[in-house]
């Protein structure tokens, strides 16, 4: 179990559990603002 623990925090699941969590929410609010991520004047 301390092994398991250990792989769970180290930097790379890390960083890619807050990439995904990121990403999700970015696709999330694109969902519902879909002109928000463009960039028009």
């Amino acid at each position: 179990m301390k092994d398991f623990q250990t792989y769970l925090s180290t930097a790379p699941v890390l960083i890619l559990a807050v990439s995904a969590g990121l990403s999700g929410l970015i696709i999330e609010i694109n969902r519902y603002f879909p002109d928000g991520l463009t960039f028009t004047l």
